[in-house]
């Protein structure tokens, strides 16, 4: 079941940072690389992000998260996290789905050159490339993707 997350919440926020913990390590090795920027973040920068949140849920248990951020001409699509245990249930399908019924376009997301499951998504719901590549300080290309 999808929800929206109240991340201001502290047991949401613990919710969402353990599911990062569990699920970002292996796009950090699908990219090569031994971190990235979301695992380093805190239940209190979950708390305070500006980012609406929605959750599938079995039971209890949080098994995906998307965040997205509304800018000024753009909504960000800032994380989509899925519990390892959980991969290819269609689990990010449907949280992706489930934003492109809650915001309107345009929808921009970076992500990582390499992580083909995520471009292969992001292109199944309309998606394309957009400008140039950029270079993390992690080492990683990013591409650009825009649902408009």
């Amino acid at each position: 079941m999808i929800e929206r997350l109240q991340n201001q919440l502290p047991n949401v926020a613990s919710e969402i940072i353990e599911l990062q913990k569990r699920s970002y390590p292996i796009e950090a090795r699908l990219l090569g690389v031994k971190k990235l920027p979301p695992m380093a973040d805190t239940a209190e920068q979950i708390e305070n992000t500006k980012e609406m949140f929605f959750g599938f849920r079995e039971g209890d248990r949080l098994l995906g998260v998307i965040g997205c951020e509304e800018l000024q001409e753009v909504n960000v699509l800032a994380r989509l996290a899925v519990d390892p245990d959980y991969l290819q249930q269609g689990i990010a399908s449907q949280l992706l789905e489930h934003l492109l019924q809650e915001v309107s376009p345009p929808l921009e997301v970076m992500t990582g050159k390499r992580n083909t499951p995520a471009i292969e998504l992001y292109t199944k719901y309309g998606f394309s490339y957009e400008g140039d590549s950029v270079m993390t300080d992690e080492g990683i290309e990013l591409v650009r993707l825009m649902k408009t």
